[in-house]
């Protein structure tokens, strides 16, 4: 049950982030204003930093707290509260996480926003859970799936994994995962199985990871629970499928484990062992100790049922000397007593091939083998102890050259972050200028043109030239306009990304003749200043070239959100380009450094005469 709180809590907590370090970062957003764009890069930072040093994560946080309150920013204060909670629960903070979660539920139904309140009672009922307060946690569940909008598939359906995760923990009467024959109450299993198919069934209208990985998990497991094992086969296929496309080896612990446990109840013993020793080897490369203890248990009873003692003797030593003092005393217990078994097999076999006359003899021989296997247990206590001190110097030194390398990578990023400001602030200079300047200028011109016209009598030929300048004249206000437009776009300002990417392509259509269709995925997003800005100038960049190389009749843009990601596409029917020879031009290597602003990846594919395809992903 131990591992089942763990998966619990990784699917409440699950999301790919990105790890900032930085105190210097810290102390200058500390000494900035109290406007939203501040405390929205002090969230990042704590986002980033969750999995790295939660301890500085909640210094973020918390100094995020105090400008969004000075700032008066309601919204604002209800998310970070939210995301105090979280820290507060991976400190076992469970106290400060339920005020945490009340607050920002009692600013969330205050600004009836439905998808923090959701997230607010989710926490509640996670604390429910880890606090084996399970009718609590459900109230809490279902408080927040009644909350989420039916739009947002993602929260919906991790709102009704965590209700399946309830039932699931309470079909179970002790902490032996392991044990097979440890159910206790199909109806909790079968309605755990219910509300697990409602969460896959949403999926499949768009799998999103990871949550769709974990559902895949989840049915698998319940399924096993439950005696169906062609069901359970079934969608850890799916699981097998979902993971060759995103690898994540917390899944691929469920499915190695979970085939384990399918073949060992199938009585296959051999595939069953292989199944765990690969589980085995995932679990010590990822270094999550619920995940080793398990599969280091889960050989050794499988070891032990096909009748070979030594290997299930070495694993309940293993899994021993892992163990905290915390472990209950019947594994070590059946771990002498297997090692009671091997031994008088041996002791037998050695008693056979000698051919011993006396009991004397035996005796000694009992002895001698009794001392050499605890000799020998001895040598591998003292051998792994080695190994594991060596690891955690390596893992230090590790440690100590990844924070050289991320405060170098923070110099950087503020250095192209302050680039591109300075290049954001010159554009927008020089679009006033011309707009204001030169535009006025050139109208104050064209009017001036425009009364002498009126006044002087001009003969047929001299009027038609006279139109024709004014034409000119009109031409070139609307390139200067254009211009100003490009340099820095009203609609950006005034309405916002989405629709100024709209107006954008639509403008391009207008005057390039090339169908561009503009479309959106996801939920709509409030971005930042900065990041508004740069998915603007990337789409700009490869739509502009698209039109101007390309040869294409038709362009396809397109924006898709998830909960942690931001994707870009545009493709074109051209007749393409060498991409390696285009990333060395200065429009692709600005495209580059704004998506690694963002610790994002471009992925551009072009074929001769079968058009362009660029996909962006940004961690926005």
């Amino acid at each position: 049950m131990k591992q089942l709180l763990a998966v619990f809590i990784l699917l409440f907590f699950s999301t790919a982030k990105a790890q900032l370090n930085t105190d210097s970062l810290e102390k200058q957003l500390t000494k900035s204003g109290n406007d939203t764009a501040s405390i929205l890069k002090l969230l990042t930072g704590g986002h980033g930093l969750t999995d790295v040093d939660i301890n500085a994560a909640n210094s973020y946080y918390k100094t995020a707290l105090s400008k969004a309150i000075a700032g008066k920013h309601t919204l604002l204060q209800a998310k970070i509260y939210t995301h105090l909670g979280k820290i507060q629960i991976m400190k076992s903070e469970h106290a400060e996480a339920s005020a945490s979660y009340l607050q920002a539920a009692g600013l969330a139904e205050k600004l009836n926003n439905q998808s923090i309140l959701a997230n607010a009672y989710m926490g509640l009922g996670n604390i429910g859970v880890m606090n084996k307060e399970f009718a609590k946690s459900k109230e809490y569940f279902e408080k927040a799936i009644s909350n989420i909008n039916d739009t947002d598939i993602a929260l919906k359906s991790k709102g009704l994994s965590s209700m399946a995760s309830v039932y699931y923990l309470q079909s179970y009467k002790s902490e032996r995962f392991t044990d097979i024959n440890n159910r206790t109450d199909t109806q909790m299993l079968t309605t755990s199985l219910r509300y697990s198919l409602l969460s896959y069934n949403l999926l499949q209208q768009r799998k999103i990871n990871p949550i769709y990985a974990k559902v895949l998990g989840n049915l698998a497991i319940t399924y096993i629970d439950l005696g169906k094992l062609d069901s359970a086969t079934f969608y850890l296929k799916l699981l097998r499928e979902e993971l060759d496309i995103n690898p994540n080896p917390n899944h691929e612990l469920h499915y190695l484990s979970n085939m384990g446990r399918i073949n060992r109840t199938k009585l296959q013993y051999p595939n069953a062992i292989e199944y765990y020793e690969e589980a085995r080897k995932v679990a010590e490369n990822f270094g999550e100790p619920s995940w080793i203890y398990d599969t280091y248990i889960a050989l050794a009873e499988t070891y032990e049922v096909a009748g070979r003692y030594k290997e299930a003797v070495n694993y309940y030593v293993l899994y021993k000397n892992y163990k905290d003092s915390t472990v209950e005393q019947e594994n070590f217990q059946i771990a002498n007593d297997l090692q009671t078994k091997y031994e008088s097999e041996k002791k037998e076999k050695q008693l056979i091939q000698l051919n011993a006359s006396n009991d004397k003899k035996a005796t000694l021989n009992k002895i001698f083998a009794g001392s050499a296997a605890g000799i020998l247990l001895l040598s591998i206590f003292g051998y792994r102890n080695f190994k594991q001190r060596s690891r955690i110097a390596e893992q230090e030194k590790q440690l100590q050259l990844q924070q050289i390398k991320q405060l170098q990578d923070e110099k950087k990023l503020l250095a192209v972050d302050a680039m591109f400001q300075g290049q954001e602030e010159e554009r927008s200079r020089i679009a006033k200028d011309l707009h204001d300047g030169l535009g006025g200028l050139l109208a104050g011109t064209k009017l001036s043109f425009m009364n002498i016209r009126q006044k002087v009598n001009l003969s047929e030929e001299n009027a038609a030239q006279f139109d024709n300048s004014l034409g000119m004249l009109d031409s070139t206000i609307g390139d200067l306009r254009k211009t100003a437009h490009n340099l820095m776009p009203e609609a950006l300002v005034k309405y916002g990304l989405y629709d100024a990417l709209k107006d954008f392509c639509h403008r391009m259509e207008s005057s390039s003749q090339i169908a561009i269709n503009f479309s959106t995925y996801g939920q709509r997003r409030e971005y930042s200043n900065t990041a508004s800005v740069f998915i603007y100038r990337i789409v700009q960049e490869l739509v502009n070239n698209a039109v101007k190389h390309a040869g294409a009749k038709n362009i396809l843009v397109q924006i898709t959100t998830t909960e942690d990601e931001t994707g870009i596409t545009v493709e074109d029917d051209g007749k393409g380009f060498d991409v390696k020879e285009a990333s060395k031009g200065a429009g692709m290597e600005n495209i580059q450094y704004r998506a690694h602003y963002f610790n994002g990846t471009v992925d551009i594919v072009s074929k001769n005469n079968e058009g362009t395809s660029a996909t962006i992903n940004l961690k926005v």
